[in-house]
C-alpha cells in the first residue's frame, strides 16, 4: 500500500508542474522568442507568438488539471481492490503516458489555433 501511494504522489508531480509552468506562460508571458511556447509558426511575429503563449498556457492549465484528477482517480483502485497492491507501477507507467500525451494535444492544439488566425508570414488573417 506505501508504494502504490508513493508512486500515485510520484503520478500527480508531472500534472502539478505543467498546471504551474502553464500559469507562467499564460499570465506572465515572456518577450518575443524568449522563454515560452516555441514553434517556426510562433516564431513569425510578435503578434503570433504572443497569441501562441497566450493560447498555449490556458489550455494548458484546463487540460493538466484535467489530467491531474484523472491521475488521482485512476489509484482508485489500486486503493479499495487489495488484489491491486502490485498494480500500482503498472497505473503509473500508463497515467505518465496519458500525461505526456496531454501536453502532445495541446501543442497541437495552439498549431491548429495559430494556422487558423495567421497566414505564413505570421500576420493575422482577415
Amino acid at each position: 500500500m506505501g508504494d502504490n501511494v508513493i508512486m500515485m504522489v510520484v503520478s500527480t508531480l508531472c500534472p502539478i508542474t505543467m498546471i504551474i509552468t502553464a500559469l507562467v506562460i499564460w499570465k506572465f508571458p515572456a518577450e518575443y522568442k524568449g522563454m515560452g511556447y516555441h514553434s517556426s509558426y510562433a516564431e513569425k511575429s510578435p503578434a503570433a507568438w504572443a497569441a501562441a503563449q497566450y493560447y498555449f498556457g490556458k489550455i494548458g492549465v484546463f487540460t493538466n488539471l484535467a489530467a491531474l484528477v484523472l491521475s488521482i482517480a485512476a489509484y482508485v483502485p489500486v486503493f479499495i481492490i487489495d488484489s491491486f497492491e502490485s498494480k500500482g507501477g503498472v497505473v503509473c507507467m500508463i497515467v505518465t503516458m496519458a500525461q505526456v500525451a496531454v501536453v502532445f494535444v495541446d501543442m497541437f492544439a495552439t498549431e491548429g489555433m495559430l494556422k487558423k488566425h495567421f497566414d505564413n508570414d505570421g500576420k493575422p488573417k482577415q
